[in-house]
């Protein structure tokens, strides 16, 4: 994990381009460090904030346009999703806000 990067906050433009997917057959290694990179993220941000019900990340918040994220739901072992694709979204708004968190 480079420990000299901080997550974007979401005004940075990064935070909502079109990130570049995986071939995974050509891009496997890149898949895999980046999968560990942000497992790492993750594991760090559990440490810090232990109390949450999940916790996840996405490689535009660490400054990297690959469509992937990771994602550890509570007592659970972390999973990764490559290309997501919105397939619905809703016109309702909830009240609550989801932080993007600085890690060191």
């Amino acid at each position: 994990m480079n420990t000299n990067k901080l997550t974007a906050q979401l005004r940075e433009p990064g935070i909502r381009q079109e990130c570049e997917p995986f071939d995974l057959a050509s891009d496997r290694a890149q898949a895999r460090a980046l999968w560990d990179e942000l497992r790492c993220y993750v594991e760090r941000l559990q440490e810090i904030y232990p109390f949450t019900k999940g916790i996840g990340i996405a490689a535009p918040q660490i400054g990297i346009a690959r469509a992937m994220s990771v994602v550890k739901p509570q007592d659970e072992e972390p999973f990764s999703s490559h290309q997501p694709v919105v397939l619905w979204r809703s016109d309702e708004k909830d009240e609550k806000y989801e932080g993007l968190l600085p890690v060191r």
